[in-house]
């Protein structure tokens, strides 16, 4: 009862603090923040996927001794060096928000790329077999049009649109 009566750890934010935040809050598994900057089904998908590779994760540092998750912006800070499994990348780059409409009823366009871990075998990527072989991970270049509006006091995203999603090309992912 007192998580539900205490406020969002969002509370205060502008409306591209919390859509900032609800993206950036992927790279850290921290599905309680990422719940505070949605209501209703948005971002449902967000916060499953985070809850369960966040328990995956810490499965896998009690037994192991250290996760087999590596965020995609640590990732990123290594020159992107090929991963074997069972490591894998998950979470947000390239980042890029733009303002369609502003207050009192904000929408933003959201550009980034998000990496998520795949089973092997298994391909996320319905249309390109090749795209994860031999990979624990998969990178797709995303845009999402959000929708915000105020929610007990609070800017919250009401509405995803998911309007593009692309498979990364993985042969040109290192850095130079």
């Amino acid at each position: 009862m007192k998580n539900v009566l205490a406020p969002r750890k969002t509370h205060g934010f502008t409306p591209i603090e919390v859509v900032k935040t609800f993206y950036n809050s992927l790279n850290t598994l921290d599905s309680q923040i990422i719940s505070d900057c949605v209501i209703d089904k948005a971002g449902k998908q967000e916060v499953d996927e985070v809850t369960n590779l966040f328990v995956i994760s810490r499965v896998s540092l009690g037994y192991e001794g250290k996760t087999s998750i590596i965020s995609a912006p640590e990732w990123d800070k290594r020159g992107r060096p090929e991963l074997k499994p069972p490591l894998s990348v998950y979470g947000v780059l390239n980042l890029k928000i733009e303002t369609v409409r502003p207050v009192p009823r904000p929408v933003f366009l959201v550009n980034y790329q998000k990496w998520v871990p795949v089973s092997q075998g298994e391909n996320p990527d319905k249309t390109n077999t090749s795209v994860n072989k031999g990979r624990a991970y998969q990178g797709f270049e995303i845009t999402d049009k959000l929708y915000l509006k105020k929610d007990r006091g609070d800017w919250v995203i009401h509405k995803i649109e998911r309007l593009k999603r692309e498979p990364v090309n993985q042969a040109n992912t290192k850095k130079e």
